[in-house]
């Protein structure tokens, strides 16, 4: 009798459309055809990874993007953080901000991929090999096959970068270590996961004539108001910045003053000039996409290129 009634109540949360606590339940996903007409847009829609299975993600198509067009773009992927999905880059940037900086040519025209992490977004790591493998794989089913085709983005990976936000900062910082021959560059927003230090710094130490050899251009950046360096004491952008001085890995490192943990905080930043630290951030991505990369030694880049630190401020 107890097995019936455990059956029939499982039964009940089965077909009344409940998942476990802590899943996801995916909503409709975007009707696209082609993705005609999704220029200058963010559009949500699904491939299928060999390494993840079906995988969710948004994409950002630049102004006068078409199927039938023969332009080819650089490619971001956007990393997202614990809790977070396809959409946490959609929500705290504007298609239309993106927009204006390619129209006015601040930035060139470029595709942004934000894939969910995980079915479970509590658990997310961007190190956990099937992410590895749908990240950096060149094979048809995963997701750089799957751009070339649908999009016609990043095309070699001279043109690909990788940005990051909290734990997906440490996936970014995982990418630039683990595979920089995979990247033109890698920015890390606010990476806090001290857990993943240890791990950080022996992949830099491992991979450190690879990581010069690339020429792949590296920044960190963090908040003086993040909420886990306050309250949790966390310092694993700074010190992993010293871990790179000390191993002579060219770099970008900035404590943002008055900053945040959160995207939108560190995105909005206002920098010196009057401008936004994500139009920054983009212009970073954009100067690594026009560089001879295979041909870089590390001593021909100059010190205003990739500067080691941009500011004397402090974390507690």
């Amino acid at each position: 009798m107890r097995r019936f009634t455990l059956l029939l109540l499982a039964l009940v949360f089965i077909s009344s459309g409940c998942s476990p606590r802590g899943s996801t339940t995916d909503p409709a996903v975007d009707e696209v055809t082609g993705f005609s007409g999704r220029d200058g847009r963010h559009t949500r829609a699904v491939f299928r990874s060999e390494a993840r299975g079906s995988v969710y993600f948004s994409v950002y198509l630049p102004p006068d993007w078409t199927p039938e067009g023969t332009e080819t773009y650089p490619l971001i992927l956007f990393l997202h953080g614990q809790g977070g999905d396809e959409y946490s880059f959609t929500r705290i940037v504007g298609a239309g901000e993106m927009n204006e900086w390619i129209e006015s040519g601040e930035v060139p025209p470029f595709v942004l991929i934000a894939p969910r992490g995980a079915d479970w977004r509590s658990t997310v790591q961007w190190y956990r090999r099937a992410n590895e493998r749908m990240l950096t794989g060149e094979e048809a089913g995963e997701l750089r096959a799957y751009a070339r085709e649908a999009f016609r983005a990043g095309m070699d990976p001279g043109t690909i970068s990788v940005h990051g936000h909290s734990r997906g900062a440490t996936g970014a910082i995982f990418m630039a270590m683990k595979h920089p021959d995979k990247f033109a560059s890698a920015v890390a927003n606010a990476f806090v996961s001290d857990y993943a230090l240890s791990d950080r710094k022996r992949d830099a130490n491992t991979n450190r004539e690879s990581v010069l050899e690339s020429g792949i251009l590296i920044r960190m950046v963090i908040g003086t108001r993040d909420r886990y360096v306050i309250e949790q004491d966390r310092t694993a952008t700074p010190e992993m910045h010293e871990h790179l001085q000390g191993l002579g890995i060219p770099h970008e490192y900035e404590v943002l003053e008055g900053v945040t943990h959160g995207l939108r905080s560190i995105w909005n930043h206002r920098r010196p000039d009057g401008g936004k630290n994500g139009l920054y951030e983009l212009q970073f991505h954009a100067r690594a996409w026009t560089r001879t990369r295979a041909h870089t030694e590390p001593s021909d880049r100059s010190e205003t290129e990739t500067p080691t630190s941009l500011t004397s401020s402090r974390l507690r």
